[in-house]
């Protein structure tokens, strides 16, 4: 069953938090965009036997929309908003050529990979320690840096 969060109920809503406990950092856009910019999301959840296998978020920002597609659900694909400047995250790779191949018979298309590491603090062991910086968004150096960085990607950056 695809449901909408248009149509959310206790069951849906415990369905997100118990997938949103389950891995947070997986679900931490679902989660917070869902409590706190529900204007700003439109989302489509595959449901099976009262669980969420698969999710499509929809973020509409001012300037584009981003997506976030989690799950083995190739029928939510038919969902994504085709927009020149959409970026969407695909969560599993066995659905990027499904993806891919939606996006392009829309338009322009370009496909980049991201790898994402997360680590409590405490355990982490850069390989060149005497390279690796602890990033504070109180050292005025590191926004500077972070910004340089996002420009480089030539995209709009504020």
């Amino acid at each position: 069953m695809i449901k909408r969060l248009s149509q959310l109920d206790l069951n849906l809503w415990k369905s997100i938090r118990k997938l949103y406990e389950s891995a947070p950092p997986a679900h931490v856009y679902l989660f917070y965009d869902v409590i706190y910019e529900p204007e700003n999301i439109d989302v489509f959840f595959k449901i099976v036997g009262g669980e969420i296998v698969g999710y499509l978020l929809i973020w509409k920002g001012m300037r584009r929309k981003a997506c976030h597609l989690w799950g083995a659900s190739q029928e939510l694909i038919a969902n994504i908003p085709y927009d020149e400047k959409l970026v969407i995250v695909v969560h599993n790779r066995k659905l990027l050529d499904h993806v891919t191949s939606f996006l392009q018979s829309k338009g322009v298309l370009k496909v980049r990979e991201y790898l994402d590491m997360y680590v409590r603090e405490e355990s982490f062991k850069p390989f060149h320690p005497e390279k690796a910086t602890k990033l504070s968004p109180e050292k005025e150096k590191h926004v500077d840096q972070l910004v340089c960085l996002e420009r480089t990607r030539q995209e709009e950056f504020n």
